[in-house]
């Protein structure tokens, strides 16, 4: 097997707004960083001899601890302003006799590149010098020359493309389909008696599934899932610590560590981390008239390809109860939401969100 180098870089990304764009790369994705994701696809081709991590953000180092494939490890952080052609010129001096393999960390793109076998056949393989464009590639795979040094630069695959949080979104569906393609109950998970489970489906240890809980496969429940008497999740990965309440039904949803839901709705959707929603909490996940779902971001209005797409949560944001929101709308991080609060319109890091009503009690004549 060839022997090579890894860099993953993990870039900051304006787009992924309102998810953590400095740590989008450390966020688990059934129970696993996706940077891990990655090296784990590299290595079906490659046998890994040093590990670079270069990142822009704070690095959290426990992500790091089930890295053991490889022994030699560096990591670097990078300035806010660092430019894409000080990046090339650090991966170059990297360069030694081995291959270089240098990939956004964040793309999950490379868990669908097939024709990474063939392009290791390759003897030298380096980035175009036109470096500028390197970061905000949708699908850059450059074969230009045969000359040191040897390095390969791969943005993402161009079969699926991450440019914006909700393209997490059709991933998840892959990697379920991908991952978890057999039933899994740790030994160490309590299952009630009443409890169906239908299809493939992985839960973890320390995973709590209550009396007439229906899971529907493939979904993965994490360590420590709280999963409330006749809940329906389906479709869906729900990270460790995580709590969905009784009657509360997810589909199709990625929810992130320890997000906490009471009944309701929540469908096409992805919560950050630390979110929590209180009873009767609904996400609208189909326009009207049936057609693609657009999504507000800045000044621009984009269209998603999707039709149906409930919502997407920044961490550590609290909705109190009986709310919703509309098809497509983004909550930012810390975010205070009022009860009885429906949401028609982006909310921004920070924001304090409620509805007013005026109660008139009338006297019986």
């Amino acid at each position: 097997m060839i022997k090579a180098d890894l860099a993953l870089i993990f870039p900051p990304k304006e787009n992924f707004w309102p998810l953590d764009s400095y740590n989008i790369s450390l966020m688990p994705f059934i129970g696993k960083p996706l940077f891990m994701r990655i090296a784990e696809h590299v290595l079906n081709f490659v046998q890994i001899q040093k590990l670079f991590l270069l990142h822009y953000g704070d690095l959290n180092k426990k992500a790091l601890n089930g890295i053991n494939f490889c022994k030699d490890l560096e990591i670097l952080q990078l300035g806010l302003d660092t430019k894409a052609t000080d990046l090339l010129e650090y991966l170059k001096s990297l360069v030694a006799e081995r291959l270089l393999l240098a990939f956004l960390a964040c793309d999950l793109g490379i868990l669908t590149f097939h024709d990474f076998d063939e392009l290791l056949h390759e003897s030298s393989i380096y980035v175009e010098e036109d470096t500028e464009k390197i970061l905000n590639a949708r699908a850059a795979i450059r074969e230009n020359s045969r000359v040191s040094p040897n390095i390969v630069y791969v943005n993402a695959s161009k079969e699926r493309v991450i440019l914006y949080p909700w393209d997490f979104l059709p991933i998840v569906q892959y990697v379920l389909d991908s991952q978890v393609t057999e039933r899994y109950i740790s030994p160490e998970a309590k299952i009630s008696e009443s409890v169906n489970i239908v299809g493939p489906c992985h839960i973890d240890s320390e995973a709590q599934i209550l009396e007439g809980a229906v899971i529907k496969g493939p979904c993965y429940i994490g360590r420590g899932v709280l999963v409330g008497n006749y809940a329906l999740v389906r479709n869906s990965i729900i990270e460790a610590n995580s709590i969905i309440g009784a009657y509360m039904e997810v589909a199709r949803s990625w929810l992130g560590m320890f997000s906490e839901t009471h009944s309701g709705y929540i469908g096409d959707s992805i919560f950050s981390e630390r979110v929590h929603v209180g009873a009767g909490f609904i996400t609208a996940n189909v326009r009207l008239d049936r057609q693609e779902i657009r999504v507000k971001l800045g000044t621009r209005r984009l269209n998603t390809g999707l039709k149906k797409f409930g919502t997407i949560i920044g961490c550590s944001t609290e909705i109190g109860i009986h709310s919703g929101t509309m098809p497509g709308v983004l909550i930012g991080k810390n975010v205070r939401i009022g009860p009885g609060t429906l949401i028609f319109d982006n909310v921004p890091d920070g924001a304090v969100v409620y509805t007013t009503q005026q109660i008139r009690t009338l006297k019986n004549d």
